[in-house]
């Protein structure tokens, strides 16, 4: 079976680190050298120049990954057992700290998974409402205004307690100065732009 090579394109070290060691875990990946590959011995050698990347990645870290995975789905090649959120489940659940949303809420498990989900693809950040909750709602077992409840609820308990005017500080958080909190959307939205931001190049 032929391996899929793949290149890293405007990557920062950290970066390269995390997407090279997403690549060894999987047999059926390989680094693109683009260097000649060397078949046979002595006289019998043959040279074989390589065409180029079968896969190259571009972007932040959060759709180059996105663009790994996907690409072995489609190719049905590969066994990656990998879960982009985990590189980033560490953060939220920090600010989630420092802004007040609570832990024992069903909303601080869907808000998490929203934002992970927001990170990594483009299209729920533009379809909050009828792809991203859909989305959330799949994994949990749930209902899609059951998910958009719970954040709200979670979102509610933060903004009593007073601590959300962090969100502002960390996030730059636009807030309704009419409801007097932020919306689901704006705080989905945020957050997940501040850990692009904060796992993004230069970081």
């Amino acid at each position: 079976m032929s391996r899929i090579t793949v290149e890293i394109e405007d990557a920062n070290p950290r970066e390269k680190q995390i997407l090279c060691g997403l690549i060894r875990q999987d047999r059926a990946l390989e680094p693109y050298s683009g260097k000649p590959v060397t078949k046979g011995e002595g006289k019998g050698k043959e040279v074989i120049q390589k065409s180029g990347p079968d896969v190259i990645l571009k972007g932040t870290l959060a759709d180059k990954i996105s663009g790994l995975n996907i690409r072995l789905r489609l190719g049905g090649q590969g066994g990656l057992a990998y879960d982009p959120g985990s590189i980033f489940e560490r953060d939220i659940l920090e600010l989630f700290q420092d802004i007040g949303i609570p832990a024992n809420v069903k909303g601080h498990v869907y808000l998490k998974e929203a934002i992970i989900l927001s990170i990594s693809n483009t299209q729920m950040r533009n379809s909050i409402t009828k792809k991203l909750y859909p989305a959330v709602a799949e994994k949990y077992g749930t209902t899609p205004s059951r998910v958009e409840r719970a954040i709200r609820h979670a979102i509610e308990n933060a903004w009593e307690r007073g601590e959300l005017k962090a969100a502002e500080e960390i996030c730059g958080l636009t807030v309704n100065s009419r409801k007097g909190r932020p919306t689901n959307t704006e705080l989905i939205l945020s957050i997940a732009e501040y850990i692009r931001v904060l796992h993004g190049p230069g970081q």
